[in-house]
């Protein structure tokens, strides 16, 4: 249960506030996590007393969000009638898109703080408060009276509680419950944190046929374009790590706005479009349909390939491996796995047998001369680590280790120990490994490869 001393709370606010530091015998009294949000705020200049009107309406175009948290969010605040309280859904910069407010007697005082749809309320801006703090901190976070920086929301608690994209981890929002600060409750943050989770749970039921059409369209299309691709949609971006850190400043809200544009055939001509176009440097662009609406579409970017060597790009073009079923749980586990091969990094793939783990390997991260793949069925023991050796001596791009649960715990042991030897400030053995589960626990050595796998 949260306890906080108000008085000492508002006496150390008002330090900092007006001296810029918070008194030393008063630091103790003050939540950490709070006095980490106010240097946060003191130091980004946050210096708005309410929520600022968003003057770009982006925000209004996150369908997908409002539609997987309308029903749950509008059930939710009849369960809290006569109250006074409020409820906020939220975007991922912070800006308010709906409030539902089943007692009306607190409007006037939601109003008086632009508590309100279309609203900015980030940290950087008003400092520490019930959407901002989370979209910073990515937990559920609750702020009581004085907590928040700005003295005018001092009548309120707000707990807030984020929202994650079941697939790709990103943040989507934020929902968060504004009451009387002398109203808040022990059961509040639980009670929005398994709201939020419904919310997650919604995205992926609505999303899981688009995501499995964007996927396969992605898994494809790495494989036999020879430039770097992307896939696209309202709420999904799978890249590799070149096209992630060349779209890294790109918001992606206004890079889905513009991919859709021109996979609908659309032409560009708004000021922003044109910026965007001419930065973005696309030389194809194809729309991914389904039910006769553009969900997605898989981009390739006219921009030189780093990373890729002039003998392979040139390469015959493979056949693409097809993956078994189309459930929402493997189009989870394949975008997971996606997400982790965007990123570079290693990553344990798990199941039982025949449900496409090499398949899905393969596909994600290929072959080539900087791919060292490793069977471990049969394999010889003295040969193993002395190709992995050689592998890591190299610093090949990844090492695939293919059913991890045929290598003896000792061999596994010393394996660990190469990529430990073999870990640098400036370079850390990517591996890639799959596993069929056991019913028992898998023998030290062992575990202690998945350990460093898995990390």
């Amino acid at each position: 249960m949260i306890v906080v001393d108000l008085r000492s709370v508002f006496a150390a606010r008002d330090a900092l506030l007006s001296d810029g530091e918070v008194p030393e015998h008063l630091r103790a009294r003050v939540r950490p996590d709070i006095l980490d949000s106010w240097h946060r705020s003191m130091a980004s200049g946050a210096s708005m007393p309410i929520p600022v009107k968003e003057l770009d309406d982006r925000w209004l175009t996150r369908n997908s969000l409002h539609r997987a948290a309308d029903p749950v969010l509008s059930r939710l605040a009849e369960s809290l009638a006569d109250l006074e309280t409020g409820v906020l859904l939220a975007d991922h910069n912070a800006v308010v898109l709906r409030r539902w407010i089943p007692d009306k007697s607190i409007v006037p005082l939601m109003d008086s703080v632009h508590s309100d749809a279309g609203y900015n309320v980030a940290e950087d801006l008003v400092g520490t408060n019930g959407v901002g703090t989370v979209v910073e901190t990515g937990r559920a976070t609750q702020i009581s009276g004085p907590e928040h920086l700005s003295p005018v929301l001092s009548t309120f608690t707000c707990v807030g509680a984020p929202i994650h994209h079941p697939i790709t981890r990103r943040l989507e929002g934020v929902i968060t419950l504004s009451c009387l600060s002398d109203a808040s409750n022990a059961l509040l943050t639980p009670l929005l944190t398994s709201t939020a989770r419904e919310i997650e749970h919604r995205i992926l039921d609505q999303a899981s046929v688009r995501e499995r059409l964007l996927l396969d369209a992605y898994l494809k299309a790495s494989k036999t374009r020879r430039g770097p691709v992307a896939a696209v949609g309202n709420d999904l971006f799978l890249a590799g790590p070149q096209v992630t850190e060349f779209l890294r400043d790109v918001d992606q809200a206004m890079l889905w706005e513009y991919v859709r544009a021109v996979a609908g055939g659309a032409r560009v001509s708004e000021s922003h479009m044109a910026t965007l176009a001419a930065q973005l440097q696309l030389s194809e662009c194809h729309a991914i349909e389904a039910d006769g609406q553009v969900v997605g579409a898989i981009v390739e970017f006219d921009v030189p390939s780093r990373d890729v060597r002039s003998s392979e790009r040139h390469r015959p073009k493979r056949k693409v491996a097809v993956l078994p079923g189309k459930s929402a749980s493997l189009a989870h586990a394949v975008a997971q796995a996606s997400s982790y091969a965007a990123a570079g990094s290693s990553m344990l793939v798990e199941g039982e047998r025949g449900v496409g783990k090499t398949t899905l390997v393969d596909a994600l991260v290929g072959s080539g001369s900087l791919v060292a793949r490793f069977d471990l069925a049969g394999v010889d023991p003295g040969t193993f680590t002395a190709e992995l050796r050689a592998a890591l001596e190299r610093r090949v791009h990844a090492l695939i280790l293919l059913h991890l649960e045929f290598l003896q715990p000792d061999v596994a042991a010393v394996a660990a120990s190469l990529l430990e030897e073999f870990t640098s400030p400036d370079w850390t053995p990517r591996v890639v490994a799959t596993m069929t589960p056991a019913a028992e626990p898998a023998p030290a050595g062992r575990a202690r490869l998945i350990d460093l796998i898995a990390a």
